[in-house]
């Protein structure tokens, strides 16, 4: 977010008891992309707006239409996009140096 401020991401989850146990799982949902995405994928994490959260999580909501309206591309206008280092692709780190910008990764003409 261009305000650095902190979002959420539209998900699904279940536990239920397979051959082996308990088993959880998470998804998180994906839409098209807008055009802060575009140059990046051709899909993107379902992000909500605030709004909207309170709806989504509402577990008594059986409002199926209400429900896809928020699965739509999040406002561009609200985003931006800059290269991380590509560390951020290792389950082995977490630390806020994952989302810095790295300078080193962009593209020049020369």
């Amino acid at each position: 977010m261009k305000k650095r401020n902190i979002f959420s991401l539209a998900g699904i989850y279940d536990t239920w008891v397979g051959p082996d146990g308990k088993i959880s799982s998470f998804s998180i949902l994906t839409t098209s992309c807008n055009s802060v995405f575009s140059p990046i994928h051709d899909r993107m994490p379902v992000i909500i707006h605030p709004d909207d959260e309170e709806r989504w999580l509402d577990r008594d909501n059986r409002d199926i239409s209400s429900l896809r309206a928020i699965l739509k591309p999040f406002s561009s206008h609200e985003m931006e996009a800059y290269p991380v280092s590509p560390i951020v692709n290792s389950v082995n780190y977490n630390s806020p140096v994952l989302i810095l910008e790295d300078r080193s990764q962009q593209q020049t003409l020369f």
